[in-house]
């Protein structure tokens, strides 16, 4: 050991003290391992672990955005499919309604139609009754007039 303190001396180092030294940084590296270090290293644990925790949820509620955007482009596809077809089942009842009704109204015409001629056949023999006696009238007129004119005759009139 001698010859590494004249070695140490011939340097101009005092081996006492670069012990002492050595011992004295050990402590200071021991506290501030302890005080310092592992105290900033859990904080920035902790905000590495703050900071992918939100990552991770932002990249959730993309998904779950995603996911809503697909649902609600499905549900709108079905519902303009439901609406389509609605559509089309209103104009094929519509179609349907018109022509039942337009049969319905060519029965009904129909009937009517013969109603109205039963009627003018039913009621054609008063009308040949009114003929026979618009003929009759018109006859006794006639020979009311030639009656009249056989006496307006004895009375030199005519």
């Amino acid at each position: 050991m001698t010859d590494s303190v004249n070695v140490f001396s011939s340097l101009g180092i005092d081996a006492g003290k670069l012990i002492w030294q050595i011992v004295n940084f050990g402590i200071l590296m021991f506290v501030l391992t302890k005080v310092l270090y592992k105290p900033i290293l859990q904080k920035l644990d902790q905000r590495a672990k703050l900071i992918k925790d939100g990552l991770k949820a932002a990249n959730d509620n993309i998904q779950k955005q995603e996911e809503a955007e697909t649902q609600r482009q499905k549900m709108f596809q079905d519902a303009r499919k439901d609406v389509e077809t609605l559509i089309a089942k209103a104009k094929k009842d519509a179609t349907s309604a018109k022509e039942e009704i337009l049969e319905q109204t060519k029965v009904e015409a129909t009937k009517l139609m013969d109603r109205k001629e039963k009627e003018i056949e039913d009621n054609l023999p008063t009308l040949e009754e009114v003929k026979k006696d618009v003929e009759k009238a018109a006859n006794d007129v006639w020979k009311a007039e030639k009656k009249f004119k056989e006496e307006l005759k004895k009375f030199n009139l005519l």
